[in-house]
This record gives C-alpha cells, sequence and structure tokens, in this order.
C-alpha cells in the first residue's frame, strides 16, 4: 500500500504532507526501513509503534510496511498490564517510538519490554534528522524499494478493548487497507491539496483513512496533538487557520465543534 505513497512522491516531490515534503517523508522512511530490514524485519514481522501523533509516527508506520512487517499501535495511556499483555500476546520482533519519548516519558520507563530491539526516531520539524544512525544513511532508495509480496501480507494488528474477555488482535491485509483507502478516497473526493485533520489513535481504525487516505491520494494530513482536542475554541481556531478540508471523528465531538455561531468556511 505504501507504493501508492512512493507513486504520489514522484508525482509531487516538493509537496508537503505534515511537515514534510512527499520526497523527504519517502526517503526518510526508507532509510528507517533499511535498519528494521538489517535487524531481520521482514514479511509479516510485527513490530510495535509506541508513539504519538507526529511526523516520527508517519515515518515509523511507512518504515514498517517497507520493510514488509506489519504494524502494532501500542497507546503509552494504556494500563501498563495491558501494554505488557499486549506484548507477551503479540511478541513483536521490534519497537518503533520516538527519542523523546524513549528519553523523556517515565511512563516507557515503568514498563517491562523484555529486551526487545527499539529504534528511536529522530526528525525534527524541518525534515532534518539530528542524529540519523549510521547505519540508515547507507541505504538507499533502491535497496527498500517495495516489492509485491507472493502471498498476502498483514498490514497491521489492533487489539480489542477486552471488555469480555483478554483482549484479542486482530490482523488486517495489505489488500483490505488498500480497498478502504480507495473508497475513502472516491467517497470524500480526496485529492491534491486536500487537508484532512489528524484526530483518531493510531489504536483505532479510522487513524488508517486519515493517514493513508491523505497520503495515497496527493493531499495532506495535520496532526495534532492529544491536548489540542480538549479545547473546543483552540481546535476550531485550528481547522480555520489550516482551512482543514476532512474530519473523521466521533459524532460527539463534530456535534461540539459545529455548535458555533461562526461558520467554518472550510
Amino acid at each position: 500500500n505504501h507504493k501508492q505513497c512512493e507513486t504520489q512522491r514522484e508525482n509531487f516531490p516538493n509537496y508537503a504532507p505534515v511537515q514534510l515534503s512527499y520526497n523527504e517523508l519517502d526517503n526518510h522512511s526508507h532509510r528507517w526501513a533499511g535498519i528494521l530490514k538489517e535487524k531481520g524485519i521482514g514479511k509479516n514481522n510485527i513490530v510495535g509503534i509506541i508513539a504519538e501523533r507526529s511526523i516520527e509516527t508517519v515515518i515509523g508506520i511507512l518504515a514498517v510496511l517497507k520493510a514488509g512487517g506489519a504494524y502494532l499501535p501500542i497507546d503509552l495511556d494504556y494500563p501498563r498490564e495491558r501494554i505488557e499483555y499486549l506484548l507477551a500476546d503479540s511478541n513483536p520482533d521490534a519497537l518503533v517510538t520516538t527519542r523523546w519519548l524513549a528519553e523523556e516519558d517515565e511512563r516507557i520507563k515503568k514498563i517491562r519490554w523484555n529486551d526487545i530491539y527499539t529504534v528511536s526516531i529522530d526528525i525534527p520539524g524541518n525534515g532534518t534528522p539530528t542524529s540519523m544512525p549510521s547505519a540508515a544513511k547507507k541505504y538507499t532508495e533502491s535497496e527498500c524499494r517495495f516489492r509485491r509480496a507472493k502471498y498476502v501480507n498483514i498490514a497491521y494488528i489492533i487489539y480489542t478493548s477486552g471488555t469480555t474477555g483478554k483482549p484479542k488482535g486482530v490482523m488486517v491485509g495489505q489488500p483490505e487497507v488498500g480497498n478502504l483507502i480507495r473508497w475513502f478516497g472516491k467517497t470524500f473526493h480526496v485529492g491534491v491539496g486536500t487537508r484532512i485533520l489528524g484526530l483518531t489513535d493510531l489504536t483505532f481504525d479510522p487513524s488508517v483513512e486519515d493517514i493513508f487516505g491523505a497520503l495515497f491520494h496527493g493531499g495532506l494530513i495535520c496532526i495534532i496533538r492529544k491536548e489540542l482536542i480538549a479545547s473546543i475554541p483552540q481546535l476550531q481556531a485550528y481547522i480555520r487557520r489550516h482551512q482543514i478540508n476532512i474530519i473523521n471523528y466521533i459524532p460527539a465531538l463534530l456535534g461540539q465543534l459545529l455548535d458555533t455561531k461562526k461558520k467554518m468556511k472550510s
């Protein structure tokens, strides 16, 4: 599925999704995919994604898919017991997080990671890596270019809430994701320049529509922090300022956004 992102990169090399152009996003994800491949990540290997909404998260997801793996989103706001259960049940081959979370977030330090190999991505807002590992620099686009697998690959795994028992991992294949994204783009007329607001946590399926719905069709995804969702006036101001076209979120929040005398023109 990320093959389409590479096609959009060729069509619009300097058009910027999130804070990076397609060209920069593609190059960074290629290099981090090389790191994962070097550590043995390949077809259907599971890689945990422990990150908040950020450009690093998008790069990490693309890197996992380009390496041939399947990503498993893990929310640090989960209880420690749930996170450790997901790790034990899924037995991931590697973990991807951000350097800031790995070094500064106290929640990460309290969890038993069982010595799983971890990649900490660090990309500042201008798109230039501050500490790109030497191993990542040597990987070129051609070395990490996607090759069609003979059998169906898993794209990602999301665990159920576990309210009726233990959480269960649901595997979603790349063909299914491709069908979803094509439907999303056609139904909501996503195209070059369409701005999608990235609100949904990675642990929920709509995040796939947000991220890949934008990238596959030449659009732009605007990723915001959780804190902004708590302030409706600030969120409305953000939507107006960035001229957001599509918001894919729960009805309760959408109702609050629309319950205002000042119409949002976008």
